[in-house]
Formats: structure tokens, sequence, C-alpha cells
């Protein structure tokens, strides 16, 4: 019955084809969230599951630590992954998320995007600190209060995970925050609404700046709105150059997990750099290492480029 349904669903406009998808992500996303909240009360209590709700981010027992990854492990499945693949299977023209290249080619993209990560983390640190700064108007008080609620809470939540923890832990906090989040929001975001607005749109470069602002609205956290805005046209960029999602994957991956990595060794005592602060210098470096990351940049741009197959459309359909 499955296999017969495959490939069957066809709309007549790319927006209908973006509202699908959209109820896609909102019914995973409820669905996902009871079954979290179910598997919580079942594993851990009631007791737990409320204290975990009403802490406002700050978690502080093994049990409530327990629950929230788990909670947050199954939300992002279900808000991300699951509908992306489940959307790719049902759809009658699924967008192109790998095109075939020489595996040298893959292997030197993988290289070059490793080190425009590390080598762009300065510039990134610089902007997220102007991000800091940022202050509203009086007559926006309330709104700037609950932003800096939720970013409060946001990193109340994510110390919780990363800090104090075993190499179980650390394993999980891998899962949980690089690699479900690399693979479900990349296949949502660049592998499916990317090329739905280029469809849209009829520009590529338009398509890749929406999809990273929705990318970084989507996390709530708007005093790092900017870095997360300007990793996402990254993201963008190296998929609509590759023609290859696992790029925009790998990047995504590599950015969470070396917070994940540099809180786990600073735990350890291995080293003295705070995730938070990983990639902050002075502002001389900071221009040394942006232009070597633009020269990077460059670098795989040219690379894939030359590897683009000749009847591959420059625009990709949903």
């Amino acid at each position: 019955m499955i296999s017969q349904l495959k490939h069957k669903i066809e709309f007549k406009s790319q927006g209908a084809t973006m509202l699908f998808l959209i109820l896609l992500v909102v019914a995973g996303m409820l669905f996902s969230l009871l079954l979290g909240y179910l598997t919580g009360i079942l594993i851990w209590g009631t007791s737990t599951v409320q204290a975990a709700t009403n802490s406002g981010g700050a978690i502080t027992t093994p049990e409530t630590i327990g629950f929230m990854k788990t909670l947050q492990m199954i939300n992002h499945a279900g808000t991300f992954l699951l509908p992306a693949l489940i959307f790719r299977w049902f759809i009658s023209h699924p967008p192109d998320w790998q095109v075939q290249v020489p595996d040298n080619n893959i292997i030197s993209w993988i290289i070059l995007i490793t080190a425009i990560n590390f080598s762009i983390s300065p510039f990134i640190s610089w902007i997220q600190e102007l991000n800091l700064m940022m202050q509203l108007p009086e007559s926006l008080a309330g709104l700037e209060q609950w932003m800096k609620e939720l970013e409060m809470r946001a990193t109340s939540l994510t110390e919780s995970f990363i800090t104090y923890t075993t190499i179980a832990g650390f394993l999980a906090n891998l899962l949980i925050l690089a690699i479900l989040p690399a693979l479900g929001e990349e296949l949502i975001f660049r592998g499916i609404l990317q090329p739905g607005l280029t469809s849209i749109l009829r520009n590529r470069h338009l398509a890749i700046v929406v999809t990273a602002l929705l990318f970084s609205a989507m996390h709530m956290q708007f005093y790092g709105f900017l870095p997360r805005f300007l990793l996402g046209l990254l993201f963008g960029y190296f998929f609509l150059w590759t023609k290859n999602i696992w790029t925009a994957i790998w990047a995504h991956f590599l950015n969470n997990a070396t917070a994940v990595i540099m809180a786990f060794l600073a735990d350890r005592k291995i080293t003295s750099i705070d995730y938070e602060k990983f990639g902050q210098t002075s502002g001389t470096f900071v221009v040394i290492a942006s232009a070597f990351s633009l020269l990077l940049v460059f670098l795989l741009y040219k690379s894939a480029r030359t590897f683009r197959p000749k009847n591959l459309s420059e625009k990709t359909s949903v």
C-alpha cells in the first residue's frame, strides 16, 4: 500500500506544495510533543515532567535533564526529520538532494567546509557580540523583556544539557544538539524550502536569504539571530553550489558539534576555553580569519562549478 502511494501527491502550484510542507511540520511538531510528554510520564513520572515544564529553563536534576533531552530528541525528529522524509516520499516531484560527482570532489568539499567552519568562527563570534548589544526603544520594553527571557531559558537549557556530563551524556548531546538538528533542519530548510522558494521567487539568491531568515527566526533566539542568519546563508550557498545536501548537513553538524565538544572538554578540564567564547579573538585576527574564510569559500565555489553537470538545471523544482 505504501509503495503504491509513493510520489502520488502533486500540487498545481508551489504555494500549495509549501503549504503541504507547513502542515506536515505542524502536525509532526504537535504529535511529537504529545509523544515526548507521554514518554516522559511513563519513564520519569508526572511530577518530573511538571517540574521540568515549570522550571523556566533551569533544569537541575538528572531526572528532569533526562526528560528534557528525550523530549527535545523526539520533538526535533518529529518536527523536522520525519516531515522532510514524508514530504520526499509522497510528493510527485521531490527535490534533488544529491548530484553524483567524483568521490575526490566530495572529499575536497568536506575538507574545505571543515576549514571554513573554524576559520569563520572569529567573525561569527564578533557578529554575536554585536547582536547581544541590541536594544529596542522604550516603547517596546515589554517585547525586549520577552526576548531576553526566551534567550535566558534557551541558554539555561543548553547549559543543563552540556555541562557536568558523562561520556554517554556527551554522545547523547551530539545526537540531540548536532546530528538531529543538522539532518532535520537542513532537509527542511535547504533541502525543501530553499528550492521551493526558488521556484516561487524566481531568484536563487533571494530564496537563500529568505530561507536563512526563516531558519534563524525559527529558533526564537533573537540575541543570536544575526550569526544564525549568516550561517544559514552559508549553508544555503553550500547546497546551491554543490547540489549536494550533505555539504550543508556537514557544515551544520560541525557548527553545533564544536560547541558540544568544547563544553565537554572544558568540563573535563582539558581546555580552559568556554564553549560560548570559542572563536572570540582580537579585531586584527578577526579580519585575517575572515579574509581567509572568504578565500576558502571562493575555492569551494570554484570547485563546485568545475564539477557541475552541464545538463543540471539551475532551478531545482519541488
